[in-house]
């Protein structure tokens, strides 16, 4: 919306004829005064709105500043947890992948001892079956030759009891 400046505050002041006073009446007066009494009531009315509404709206703010003051404050206590947290958590999972490889390694050894050992048992249950049977064979050719021997006994009991 444009403005303009009253062209009458620049001009002479020379009255026209439709600028000619015209008398009001004491009782237009007195109403005009009323009006005008109502208008500053009104005006000093909204005045104190406005200044309530200032106080409040310097409250608002500044209560607002605090609380984002406060909130700032807790992100950045937040995001300094959480970064803490985030080392502790890496710090955490390394040693834990140590731990894993440590005992990947010792199982690895574990095995290959147990490897070692159920070869070293298998070797040894062969040999000890191989054994038996040896054993097995010498104890039938001990009791074949215990058989000749009681044969060969019985024979000289013999002749010595024909010789006699």
């Amino acid at each position: 919306m444009s403005r303009r400046l009253n062209p009458q505050l620049f001009e002479d002041k020379t009255p026209t004829s439709a600028e000619v006073e015209i008398p009001y009446s004491a009782v237009a007066n007195r109403r005009l005064e009323e009006q005008m009494k109502g208008m500053r009531k009104s005006i000093s009315h909204l005045e104190s709105l406005v200044e309530v509404l200032q106080s409040q709206m310097a409250q608002f703010i500044t209560t607002s500043d605090k609380r984002t003051e406060a909130f700032s404050k807790a992100i950045s206590e937040l995001e300094r947890s959480s970064h803490n947290q985030d080392l502790e958590l890496a710090r955490k999972t390394r040693h834990l992948q140590e731990q894993l490889a440590e005992r990947r390694s010792v199982d690895a050894k574990t095995e290959a001892m147990v490897d070692r050992f159920n070869m070293n048992l298998q070797q040894f249950e062969n040999k000890l079956m191989t054994l038996q049977k040896v054993l097995s064979e010498k104890e039938m050719t001990l009791m074949s030759y215990r058989r000749v021997i009681e044969q060969i006994v019985d024979e000289v009991e013999k002749l010595k009891a024909s010789r006699y």
